[in-house]
C-alpha cells in the first residue's frame, strides 16, 4: 500500500516529530471526510481557560497534532506498519471514521485492535464518528461504544442541513478531545458568528451613512438639507427594516409558525413578539423584564418553558418559549425578536460624531426606534398574511393585556 523508498540518503535525515494527540483511522473510500476533519481540528484554536491542564493538546494554541497517514507519514526508509504502530502507541486518542467501507477495512480493524492493546483496552479513549448514520457491525468495541454513549455523526449533505450537521459533529469531537461541555463550545462558535454579523451590520450602516453623507455634503441651503434628510429617512424606513424582516421571517418566524401549526390541533397557537416602544427597550433584558413583570402582576402567570419544534428539511429545529397560565389551555408563545439589536447599532452610528449629517430632532433615539419598529411590524405582516390572527406584535403592556384578555387568559385576583 505504501511502497518503501530506496533513496539511501533519506535514512540519515533526522526529522523532528511532534507528539500525536489523536490518530484518525479511516478507509481510503472515506478520505474526503478524513481530510476535512483533520483540517478542521488542527485549525481550531481551543479556549485554554476552559480546558483542564491534564487535557491540554500538545500545542499551546491549536488542537494538534492530529495524525492522518495521508499527510503525516514521514518520508523515510521505514516500513509502513512500523510507523503506524508507533503513532498508534503514542497517540492519546483514536478517532475512527465509521462507514460500511471502514467496517470491511482490514487496516482499520487492525488499527483499532492495536490501539486498544497499547492503551489497556480503554474504549473511553476512542471517538467513533459515523458518516450520515449509525449502524451495527463496525467493530465489537465500537458497537459497545455506540450502545453506551452518543457518537458524533458527520453529515455529508449539501445546504444548511449538511453545514449544520458537520458543525455539530465537529463540536462533539472537540467535546470528546478537550473534555469541555458541548454547549460551551457551540455557544462560543455562535458568539463568533454574532460578532461577525455585528461587524458586517456596522459596516453596512457605515456604507449607508457614507452614501447619505455624500448626498448631504453638497447641499448648503437648509431647505435642501431638510429635503435630503427626509429622503434618507424614507429610504431607511423601506430598506433597512425590510432587510432585517426578510432574514427574520425566512430563517425563523415562517418555518416556526408552520411547524407549530402542523404539530398542534385545536386550539390555535398564538405567538407574541416583544417589540421596543422606545430606545430603552432596545436592550433585550429590559424589554423582556418589562413584559414578564407585567404578566406576574396582572395575570395568573406560572412562568416560561422552552419547547423544541422540529422543522422539516432542517437538521436543527427551533427552540421557542411558551407562556403558562392557570386555567388556560390556549397555547401561547413569545419571541424576543433579538434581531432588532441592529436598530441600536444603526441609531448609535447616526447620532455619533462620525456621522457627517446632523440630525435635528428633539429625541432622535426614540424617534428612530419607533420608526424602525413600525416598519418592521408592517413588513412582517405583509410577508406572513396567513398568520395574521396568530401573530401579535406588542409594543407596550397595555396592548399586551388587551390581547391576552381577548384570549380569555385568567387575570390575577
Amino acid at each position: 500500500m505504501w511502497p518503501k523508498t530506496n533513496n539511501c540518503f533519506l535514512s540519515n535525515i533526522s526529522m523532528e516529530k511532534k507528539k500525536t494527540f489523536a490518530f484518525i483511522s479511516y478507509s481510503r473510500s472515506d478520505r474526503a471526510v478524513a481530510i476535512d476533519l483533520h483540517k478542521r481540528i488542527e485549525k481550531y484554536a481551543y479556549p485554554k481557560e476552559w480546558v483542564a491542564e491534564a487535557n491540554y493538546p500538545y500545542d499551546d494554541k491549536f488542537v494538534r497534532s492530529i495524525f492522518l497517514d495521508l499527510t503525516d507519514l514521514s518520508v523515510q526508509a521505514r516500513d509502513f506498519t512500523e510507523e503506524i504502530r508507533e503513532r498508534l502507541t503514542e497517540s492519546r486518542y483514536l478517532i475512527v471514521i465509521c462507514t460500511q467501507h471502514s467496517a470491511k477495512s482490514e487496516f482499520v480493524q487492525r488499527e483499532i485492535n492495536y490501539f486498544l492493546s497499547t492503551h489497556d483496552n480503554n474504549a473511553d479513549l476512542i471517538c467513533a464518528v459515523y458518516v450520515d448514520k449509525i449502524f451495527n457491525g463496525m467493530h465489537p468495541v465500537i458497537d459497545e461504544i455506540v450502545a453506551s454513549r452518543n457518537c458524533p455523526i458527520y453529515v455529508t449533505g449539501e445546504g444548511d442541513a449538511g453545514h449544520t450537521g458537520r458543525k455539530y459533529c465537529f463540536n462533539h469531537i472537540l467535546e470528546f478531545l478537550l473534555k469541555v461541555e458541548f454547549a460551551k463550545l457551540y455557544n462560543r462558535y455562535e458568539e463568533y458568528k454574532r460578532k461577525k454579523l455585528r461587524r458586517r451590520m456596522v459596516m453596512m450602516a457605515l456604507v449607508l451613512a457614507f452614501l447619505f453623507g455624500l448626498m448631504a455634503w453638497g447641499l448648503i441651503a437648509e431647505t435642501r438639507r431638510a429635503s435630503i434628510e427626509h429622503a434618507r429617512v424614507r429610504f431607511e424606513r423601506g430598506i433597512f427594516p425590510y432587510a432585517l424582516v426578510v432574514g427574520y421571517v425566512q430563517n425563523f418566524l415562517s418555518p416556526t409558525m408552520k411547524a407549530l401549526n402542523d404539530s398542534l390541533s385545536e386550539p390555535q397557537a398564538h405567538m407574541f413578539v416583544y417589540m421596543p416602544s422606545d430606545s430603552t427597550d432596545l436592550v433585550d433584558t429590559t424589554r423582556i423584564n418589562k413584559y414578564t413583570q407585567y404578566l406576574q402582576r396582572h395575570y395568573s402567570f406560572e412562568g416560561y418553558s422552552t419547547e423544541h419544534i422540529a422543522i422539516p428539511n432542517r437538521f436543527r429545529g427551533a427552540s421557542i418559549t411558551r407562556l403558562h397560565f392557570t386555567d388556560s389551555d390556549v397555547p401561547i408563545y413569545k419571541d424576543d425578536a433579538r434581531t432588532i439589536v441592529a436598530f441600536k447599532y444603526v441609531i448609535d452610528y447616526k447620532l455619533s460624531p462620525r456621522n457627517p449629517v446632523r440630525i435635528r430632532l428633539e429625541n432622535p433615539q426614540n424617534f428612530y426606534t419607533s420608526l424602525y419598529t413600525d416598519s418592521f411590524i408592517v413588513y412582517t405582516r405583509q410577508l406572513l398574511p396567513e398568520y395574521d390572527s396568530q401573530l401579535h406584535f406588542v409594543k407596550d403592556t397595555t396592548e399586551f393585556g388587551h390581547i391576552l384578555d381577548s384570549l380569555h387568559v385568567t387575570r390575577a385576583f
